[in-house]
């Protein structure tokens, strides 16, 4: 019986390949009758609009530097134009000054830059003392979250602006959950609102292809894991983050900034570490130091770079350069380095 069911099926087989001359259902695989690629091109676009290009033809990467170097070594170069990249972390390790120099690096390469404050707690005078010009920023406070996802929207698809960041993502309240009453909130409404916001604007960076992409940077938080169930999906996670895991999804980029060593008066260093890339290599580490007052230094930690290279040494409070006492004290000795000609000298001993 299994060998006329199997006779039959070949049979029929060879009959619809016999009435179709090129081996396919011409209703099933309508892009079969195109002779070749130029053809195939031309009846793509004209049946479904401008949706098909040359592979060789396609544009390369083009990223917009933060200015910082452990975050562009680590993402291909800064923030991918046409791209989403999440930049997370835990509470104070300068997420939002991240931001800031962000924004102050693409001013001066004559970029245009928009910040969606949805925190509202940016100090102008502290965003002014980084270098952003705050004339040349445009600076967004939405009502509502989806009234923010929209003006994001309509940004993106315009192509005017350079570099779009929104600090922070978890900090968007959809309208729902301001006109409720406290602990009345319906549970995913965030996570849903977003990830229809993230479906959207994929086809916005490719709607107008003759303007350019922008690129565009969220800021997001890490919460505690509060699963009690060790059997339950991702109970080993330590932490979550907000916004679903359409987040994931949809970034191009994903970056921590974490804390890796003792606080002190100056600052701390922290690591920047890729938890996903579409450009480079994943889970790399490039370690730098944040200053108190400067924020994250551009080339890392100086002083700690050139006492590993065994240009300076420490003993005790005191620095030496070459046996002889430079200074006493870090405050001391990082002043000194705020002198180019002298970093320019220590640089060329390494």
């Amino acid at each position: 019986m299994a060998e006329i069911e199997g006779e039959t099926f070949a049979r029929k087989q060879e009959e619809r390949d016999k009435e179709n001359d090129d081996g396919f259902c011409r209703r099933t695989y309508p892009i079969a009758l195109a002779e070749n690629m130029d053809e195939l091109l031309k009846k793509l676009n004209k049946d479904y609009g401008n949706v098909a290009t040359p592979g060789n033809l396609y544009p390369k990467a083009d990223f917009v530097p933060s200015g910082i170097y452990a975050f562009d070594a680590i993402t291909g170069g800064g923030a991918a134009r046409g791209h989403m990249t999440e930049v997370h972390g835990l509470e104070g390790v300068g997420k939002t000054t991240f931001c800031v120099q962000a924004i102050k690096n693409a001013q001066s390469l004559g970029y245009s830059c928009a910040l969606v404050d949805a925190e509202r707690r940016l100090n102008p005078d502290r965003v002014e003392y980084l270098g952003v010009d705050l004339s040349r920023l445009l600076l967004l406070r939405p009502t509502y979250g989806e009234q923010a996802c929209e003006i994001m929207r309509d940004i993106i698809e315009s192509g005017e602006i350079d570099l779009l960041i929104l600090d922070s993502m978890p900090a968007l309240s959809s309208k729902s959950e301001q006109e409720s009453t406290e602990g009345g909130g319906q549970m995913s409404n965030h996570a849903k609102m977003w990830a229809q916001f993230l479906r959207k604007i994929i086809p916005g960076w490719e709607k107008e292809k003759d303007k350019k992409k922008t690129a565009f940077i969220v800021i997001n938080q890490m919460r505690e894991n509060i699963v009690t169930n060790q059997y339950a999906p991702g109970a080993k996670d330590l932490y979550v983050f907000p916004g679903g895991r359409s987040q994931k999804y949809f970034a191009s980029n994903r970056v921590e900034i974490k804390k890796i060593g003792k606080v002190t008066d100056f600052g701390f260093p922290v690591r920047f570490k890729s938890a996903k890339t579409s450009f480079m290599k994943p889970f790399m580490e490039v370690e730098t130091f944040f200053d108190w007052e400067k924020g994250f230094l551009p080339h890392g930690d100086l002083l700690e770079r050139f006492i590993q290279g065994n240009v300076l040494t420490k003993d005790g409070a005191g620095y030496f350069l070459g046996g002889e006492k430079i200074a006493h004290g870090e405050a001391k000795m990082r002043k000194l380095l705020e002198d180019e000609a002298f970093v320019e000298k220590l640089k060329a001993a390494l």
